[in-house]
């Protein structure tokens, strides 16, 4: 009887080390697991984004081909306050038509009729990367810059900017000097973001690339 107690001790000594090792690897297999669905929600989302902003950046483009210029940043009222955003403005350019006509452009932007109606959430001006808390927001702002944006060449014009969402009928956009800085970061779920260019293209910046995004801005004209 000892004999036998023995050997059933060994075995259940040899048998240990196998059952942690497949405990070990199943931890790094779901592990591994988690970090490549987490990988592959983040490049969903973000071709999502990417798709957004192409299409923001084709209605800028039949913008410009219409009218012989990009959209101002805003439209101001009499005493210069913004009034509505450039994003009303590309309504009918991104298939919105209704929308932009039903539109009262002599109240402002926040007045009840206007919020009413623009409450809903435009898939357009949607940023599946913040999330979805408030599809009604939108991290996709002009970039103010002094001078402005005229002609399509490589000149950042929008940006995801993760600091602070509005809404997308608010006419609230980042200025030039913070796009430098990387304001854009602050809250950013991942460490790079996208930039629409004058010229239709869609890049990414990271925060270390300060140097990139200056060059990005529009150059004073030299008399």
């Amino acid at each position: 009887m000892r004999h036998v107690l023995v050997v059933k001790a060994r075995r259940g000594r040899a048998v240990l080390p196998i059952v942690l090792g497949i405990v070990v690897v199943g931890l790094l297999f779901c592990g591994g697991a988690g970090y490549l669905w987490e990988r592959s929600v983040w490049q969903a989302r973000e071709a999502v984004s990417r798709n957004n902003l192409k299409s923001i950046a084709i209605a800028l483009s039949d913008y410009h081909g219409k009218y012989g210029e990009f959209p101002p940043a805003y439209v101001a009222d009499a005493e210069g306050k913004p009034m509505h955003s450039w994003r009303t403005l590309l309504l009918p350019f991104l298939f919105q038509g209704y929308l932009y006509d039903e539109y009262d452009w002599e109240q402002p932007w926040n007045s009840t009729q206007n919020k009413s109606l623009c409450e809903m959430p435009l898939f357009s001006y949607e940023d599946p990367l913040r999330g979805f808390n408030d599809d009604s927001l939108t991290t996709y702002k002009m970039i103010v810059s002094d001078p402005p944006a005229s002609e399509p060449n490589a000149v950042a014009m929008v940006v995801a900017d993760y600091s602070n969402p509005v809404p997308w009928y608010q006419p609230e956009d980042i200025l030039a000097n913070d796009f430098v800085n990387g304001k854009m970061f602050e809250n950013a779920p991942y460490p790079r973001v996208m930039v629409v260019l004058a010229n239709g293209d869609v890049e990414i910046t990271q925060l270390e690339d300060k140097r990139q995004r200056n060059d990005w801005l529009p150059k004073p004209v030299e008399d």
